[in-house]
């Protein structure tokens, strides 16, 4: 073991030994959160940095980089369809013609239909 108080070429070495686990765990959770801590600081420095400098410029600041992009733009569907366009209107049936039969195929006997009476 070494003296506290002793001094290293590198600094002044300060070792303290848990004597407990979960001692150890909170200081790596209290080390770990503050180096947290200081890197959302320093991301938000940069934003205001950012900030000031595009209102310095007087120009918008840029999106962040995870925003997602603007919904698409469609027209209404109950706008009224433009005059250039030619009427649709469904085709004109007549349901008294009696049914067709194709021509006689290979294979197959002709289709006898009696007459009517």
């Amino acid at each position: 073991m070494s003296d506290p108080t002793t001094s290293s070429p590198i600094g002044t070495v300060n070792t303290t030994i848990p004597s407990d686990p979960l001692e150890t765990l909170e200081n790596e959770t209290i080390a770990r959160l503050t180096q947290e801590i200081e890197d959302l600081r320093g991301e938000m420095n940069q934003v205001k940095d950012l900030t000031n400098l595009s209102i310095t410029l007087q120009s918008p600041p840029s999106e962040p980089i995870n925003a997602a992009p603007n919904p698409l733009c469609f027209p209404s569907l109950d706008l009224p369809v433009p005059e250039h366009f030619p009427p649709q209107h469904p085709p004109l049936t007549n349901y008294n013609l009696p049914p067709t039969t194709p021509a006689n195929l290979p294979n197959q006997l002709p289709i006898y239909t009696p007459p009517q009476s």
